[in-house]
């Protein structure tokens, strides 16, 4: 079983992508089954990719697109699914840029925070247990149990070592 582990499918170069290509180059696969084209590439590349793997006489599978380059018409599915999935990474990620700018310009953070600071919601009994909908607003405020670790520092008191 090949597998990438938190890699995303937007990169061509990841180790376990790379080693399936090699085994592509050296005709050693016969039959490769994917629960789904995204999971194995997300790039421009599937097709292609899918194409050389019958080209070598080699079937692929999408089990759950339902994809199977033994019937007639998979080369439409899988182009269709390549321009999709590079499609719809691209916009989820404008998206979050356009939801993260809009947070700081309403003077909020958008989770991150500095050491010597803690992150706090603004309004508390908004907050709801569905996950769906507006992130809660968040803001920071100094951390006093760490704050003093970054005055000690910045006064130029803090040594590291002996």
């Amino acid at each position: 079983m090949i597998h990438d582990r938190a890699e995303s499918g937007t990169k061509i170069y990841r180790c376990e992508f790379e080693r399936l290509t090699q085994m592509l180059k050296n005709r050693e696969i016969g039959i490769l089954a994917v629960d789904d084209q995204a999971r194995m590439t997300r790039a421009g590349n599937a097709f292609d990719f899918i194409t050389d793997i019958v080209f070598e006489e080699g079937r692929w599978l999408s089990t759950g697109e339902g994809i199977d380059t033994e019937q007639p018409g998979w080369q439409l599915r899988v182009k269709v699914m390549e321009l999709h999935n590079s499609t719809t990474i691209s916009e989820l990620g404008r998206r979050v840029r356009r939801g993260q700018a809009g947070r700081l310009l309403a003077n909020l953070t958008n989770g991150d925070y500095p050491f010597g600071y803690e992150s706090f919601l603004v309004n508390p009994d908004q907050v709801t247990t569905n996950r769906r909908g507006p992130k809660p607003e968040k803001n920071i405020r100094i951390y006093e149990p760490e704050a003093h670790w970054v005055r000690q520092y910045s006064a130029g008191s803090f040594r590291v070592g002996r």
